[in-house]
């Protein structure tokens, strides 16, 4: 099976590392059939020190400082240190099961043609899950399932980066991460690895799913509120946009009237008369409402995203032609 270089990325959560990497250390795979790769992205707590502890109990870890912030462009110096054939992402307040990196491994061997692999992701809530999320809404606390069954993903629909294995010879001809997307900072936009699972796709090799590749992902506390979880669907809004001018790299400017308008027609249109027609019918439930602001926030920020690409293209790499 290939050999696979676990990649954490993480800045100022010393304890949620802690867990992460604990969740490495009794993996069904053999020792040297792994090593993992910290990559630091200028902590100014105890993260170094949290790594330094688990030398000797994790297999093959080693930790790298990198002071430019952002997770792709972290993400990408832990490309840069693997040694692996099969580059294995997880978050840094995420969980591996102890079968994660034998079932990735397996994967990949299974398929050949497979550049990307991702799995299920289940949330662990510091307590009771609040009444308000619902299947709908849970994807933004990056839950997924996407069943029983072994099955090729199709875009737009791509694994999560919470979950995710990469072959390293095909990151290497697609390139990596964009650092267009991703969180930076205190920004939450998203979509840098369904963009490189798009070109990844795009090169004619396949994504899938493997039903039995699993983690546990945290719900940090700070995020468990209303107010998180609307902020996280306004950037996800954002993202969409951003992300089309990504993998276009160049785009018309009647394309982005056209996704602002849409977007600002379903920003009226898809959440609140269902809704309503919900509460008519006596048929709604406690996240019915946060579920329609959900929608309603993310069709309106991609609105505000593509009328800023629209009339604003200055500083942006991916300019709108005239």
């Amino acid at each position: 099976m290939p050999r696979v270089s676990v990649l954490v990325c993480t800045r100022d959560r010393a304890p949620w590392l802690e867990r992460a990497l604990d969740s490495l250390e009794h993996q069904s795979i053999g020792d040297d059939a792994f090593e993992v790769i910290v990559v630091d992205n200028s902590s100014s707590d105890d993260t170094r020190s949290v790594v330094e502890a688990a030398v000797g109990r994790v297999p093959g870890l080693r930790y790298v400082r990198h002071d430019v912030i952002g997770l792709s462009a972290a993400r990408n110096r832990a490309i840069e240190e693997a040694r692996g054939e099969v580059y294995a992402i997880l978050d840094d307040d995420a969980v591996a099961s102890p079968t994660w990196l034998e079932v990735m491994a397996a994967a990949f061997e299974r398929h050949a043609r497979a550049g990307a692999i991702g799995g299920r992701i289940e949330l662990i809530w510091p307590g009771p899950a609040p009444a308000w999320i619902s299947e709908e809404t849970a994807p933004l606390y990056a839950r997924f399932d996407g069943g029983p069954v072994e099955r090729e993903f199709r875009f737009p629909h791509m694994p999560f980066g919470t979950n995710l294995g990469l072959r390293a010879d095909i990151v290497e001809k697609v390139g990596g991460f964009s650092t267009e997307l991703g969180r930076v900072g205190g920004s939450l936009i998203s979509g840098e690895e369904a963009e490189l699972c798009f070109r990844i796709a795009t090169a004619g090799y396949l994504v899938m799913y493997e039903p039995d590749l699993q983690v546990g992902h945290h719900v940090l506390p700070e995020r468990v509120s209303r107010r998180w979880l609307l902020f996280r669907s306004f950037e996800q809004g954002r993202t969409r946009a951003i992300a089309q001018a990504v993998r276009r790299e160049r785009t018309t400017r009647a394309a982005w009237l056209r996704l602002m308008l849409t977007s600002a027609a379903q920003t009226l249109f898809a959440g609140p008369p269902s809704l309503l027609l919900k509460i008519l019918t006596l048929q709604a439930r406690g996240a019915d409402v946060m579920d329609a602001a959900v929608r309603s926030t993310m069709t309106f920020a991609c609105a505000v995203e593509a009328g800023r690409y629209l009339v604003d293209p200055r500083g942006r790499r991916y300019a709108p032609e005239t």
